[in-house]
C-alpha cells in the first residue's frame, strides 16, 4: 500500500529541507512540490491565488498518477485551511493508499529567524518570490494560522527545531506500516 504523506507547517519551518532529505533516505519515494508547480506557470506571480489553485489542481493529478503507480509520495505545503488536504486524502482514499498529515512545528523564534536567514540566502528558486508575500515578523501569525489543523484527529505534530535527521527519525517511525 503506498502512502502520501502530507508536510504541512508554515513557511521557513523547513517542509522542503525535510521532504529533500526523506526522498532521499527512502528509496522510490517522490516528492511534489506545490510551490515548484506555481512557480513554473506564466501565470505566475501576475495572478497568485489563480496560479496557487492551477498547481495544486496540477500536484494533485500527479499525486494521483504516482500513487496509482504504486510509489510513494511525499507533498511539502503551507496549508492553513482544510480544502487542499482534503483533496489530498481523496486521492490517497482512491489510490488505496495511506494519508499521513504531519505538521513541523518550530517555536516563533526559530520561524523567524528562519525566513531571515532565507531572505539572505535563498536555498530554492521560489523562495525569492514567495518572501515577498512573508516575512520574519509575520512568524507568530504563521504559527497562530495552524492551530486548527493541529488540532485536527489524526494530524501528527513534529518537532522540526534540532536536526534535520532526527525529524526524519520521527517520521520514520510514524511511516512504520
Amino acid at each position: 500500500m503506498p502512502t502520501l504523506l502530507l508536510l504541512n507547517g508554515p513557511p521557513g519551518v523547513g517542509k522542503s529541507t525535510v521532504a529533500d532529505a526523506l526522498v532521499r533516505s527512502r528509496p522510490g519515494w517522490v516528492a511534489v512540490s506545490v510551490d515548484e508547480v506555481k512557480h513554473a506557470l506564466p501565470t505566475w506571480p501576475a495572478e497568485p491565488i489563480r496560479s496557487g489553485l492551477a498547481a495544486r489542481d496540477t500536484a494533485a493529478s500527479r499525486v494521483a498518477e504516482l500513487l496509482d503507480r504504486g510509489q510513494d509520495v511525499v507533498v511539502d505545503q503551507y496549508l492553513a485551511r482544510q480544502d487542499f488536504v482534503i483533496v489530498l486524502e481523496r486521492v490517497a482514499r482512491d489510490a488505496d493508499a495511506r494519508f499521513l498529515e504531519v505538521v513541523l512545528t518550530v517555536d516563533e523564534a526559530t520561524v523567524a529567524q528562519r525566513l531571515g536567514r532565507r531572505r539572505r540566502r535563498p536555498t530554492r528558486a521560489e523562495q525569492v518570490e514567495n518572501d515577498r508575500f512573508v516575512n520574519p515578523g509575520d512568524a507568530a501569525a504563521l504559527l497562530a494560522s495552524l492551530a486548527a489543523r493541529r488540532a485536527e484527529p489524526g494530524v501528527h505534530r513534529v518537532d522540526a527545531s534540532g536536526p534535520v535527521a532526527q525529524t526524519l527519525r520521527v517520521l520514520d517511525a510514524l511511516l512504520a506500516p
